[in-house]
């Protein structure tokens, strides 16, 4: 279960967590088949353990399309931005989502996502 932040941001809490954030995919007046998040706010203070993020699509048959995972380097109290590569999914009715791990606190210093942007789109 994540903690939250002062800022409304999850945090790790004491075990760390997986957060799955589900992302609007419009289907008219056209299909969106492209996922993409160019900004993934992240605070990463455990020096032992990155937060890594990536999107992904499930297909109503239960199959997944994921993009590459992405990590953030090093610890530190600043904001890193991460940018995880974008899904493509033709598969009408599948559903978008971000996905990432946030590691356990360090001697009490939370890790955490800050907010994200995301974007769909048809090409």
């Amino acid at each position: 279960m994540p903690t939250y932040t002062s800022t409304g941001g999850a945090a790790g809490g004491a075990n760390g967590v997986v957060l799955s954030c589900p992302i609007d995919r419009p289907i008219a007046p056209t299909v969106t088949t492209y996922l993409s998040a160019p900004a993934v706010w992240v605070i990463d203070q455990n020096p032992n353990a990155d937060v890594c993020c990536n999107l992904y699509s499930t297909n109503p048959g239960g199959n997944i399309v994921t993009g590459g995972t992405v990590c953030s380097s090093g610890a530190s109290s600043g904001y890193q931005v991460l940018t995880p590569p974008s899904v493509y999914d033709g598969t009408t009715y599948s559903s978008f989502s971000l996905s990432c791990t946030i590691p356990a606190a360090y001697n009490g210093l939370q890790s955490s996502i800050d907010g994200y942007r995301a974007e769909t789109f048809s090409r």
